[in-house]
């Protein structure tokens, strides 16, 4: 009977050791979107080397993928609608020109204005337009990631900021939260969208450009519904009140 005892206190405390793993949340900057422009100019690079005499395609190319990621970056596009036209208007403009001056003029005036203007850069360019990008994006993931972030428990919800660790906590049974999408570009390149989460008690926690926001909240949600199993003391230690 002790042994039958002990086995259920070690697969008690088994238990008790197997908690649930907290969701990990933070935020990232507006400049992480400038990933499509990092590409575009390793893109450049190596069709400088490939095609050098192509340089101002390249040129073109690149500052019209920039143009378009800088004007995703300054405006919310709450609707489909209103981005796939701007997509649409920008790959017929982007067409257009390099049709018209690499392949068939249709537009003589058009030719006559992209002529004198010529965005041509060196590889040197790119890469370090490339290079640069990176390097904050990894400055920026280790900063979020091990300074700046919460952890939201079954019990409590942990703010961990800073070089020293400051630390802020809020109680998570009975947190309310709401998810929003309000840019669907920034929803469609890493499913990302605004977090708010309002604990019993405190302030309201606002978490913009959460990454894969539907799966945060879902493990948030499965975390919270999660049912705790209580296990007496005299269970737990495998012995009776008579200490047998």
């Amino acid at each position: 009977m002790s042994s039958n005892r002990s086995r259920r206190g070690q697969g008690a405390l088994a238990g008790l050791a197997r908690e649930p793993k907290p969701v990990k949340l933070w935020t990232w900057p507006k400049i992480i979107f400038l990933y499509p422009s990092m590409f575009a100019a390793i893109f450049a690079a190596i069709a400088m080397q490939v095609w050098p005499d192509l340089a101002t395609t390249w040129g073109v190319v690149f500052q019209i993928v920039f143009f378009v990621n800088a004007i995703v970056m300054a405006f919310d596009f709450p609707r489909t609608a209103s981005l796939n036209l701007l997509l649409l208007a920008v790959a017929v403009i982007l067409g257009g020109v390099l049709i018209n001056l690499h392949v068939a003029e249709f537009w003589p005036a058009l030719k006559g204005w992209t002529q004198w203007l010529v965005p041509v850069a060196n590889t040197q360019f790119y890469v370090l337009f490339a290079g640069t990008l990176a390097l904050v994006y990894f400055l920026v993931l280790i900063v979020d990631f091990r300074f700046d972030y919460w952890l939201v428990y079954p019990n409590e919800i942990v703010h961990r900021r800073g070089l020293l660790g400051n630390v802020s906590r809020y109680p998570a049974p009975g947190l309310e939260m709401q998810k929003e999408i309000t840019d669907i570009f920034e929803y469609f390149l890493f499913s990302s969208g605004r977090l708010l989460i309002q604990p019993s008690k405190g302030p309201p926690i606002v978490l913009d450009t959460v990454f894969r926001v539907n799966d945060k909240v879902d493990r948030i949600q499965r975390l919270l519904d999660a049912i705790s199993v209580e296990v007496s003391p005299p269970d737990v230690g495998g012995f009776d009140s008579a200490g047998r």
